[in-house]
C-alpha cells in the first residue's frame, strides 16, 4: 500500500476512535445517576405475575432497560481501564 493513502487511513482510523470514545465519554456523563446505581445495585430477579395482554408500567421498562446495559458499561469500564495500564506501561 502507499505511504498516502495508509496515513490516509491512519488518519480515518484515529479519528474514528476518537470520535467513539468521546461519544462513551459524553454518555456516561450525560447518564451518569443511572448508570451509578446500575453498577451499585444488586443484581434482583423479577418474576412477572402479570397476563402477556396487560400493558407494562413504563417506569419498570426503563429500568429494565438500565439494568440490561450494564454489562456492557462493566465491561467498557474493564476495556478502558487495560487500555489505560497498556498506555501508561509502554511510556
Amino acid at each position: 500500500m502507499k505511504p498516502r493513502t495508509q496515513k490516509k487511513i491512519l488518519f480515518i482510523g484515529r479519528s474514528m476512535l476518537w470520535s467513539v470514545l468521546l461519544y462513551m465519554s459524553m454518555m456516561l456523563v450525560i447518564n451518569w445517576d443511572d448508570v451509578s446505581r446500575a453498577l451499585n445495585a444488586t443484581a434482583t430477579v423479577v418474576s412477572s405475575t402479570q397476563p402477556a395482554d396487560q400493558s407494562q408500567d413504563p417506569a419498570n421498562t426503563a429500568k429494565a432497560n438500565v439494568a440490561a446495559h450494564t454489562g456492557i458499561v462493566k465491561t467498557v469500564i474493564v476495556v478502558l481501564k487495560a487500555v489505560s495500564g497498556i498506555a501508561t506501561a509502554s511510556h
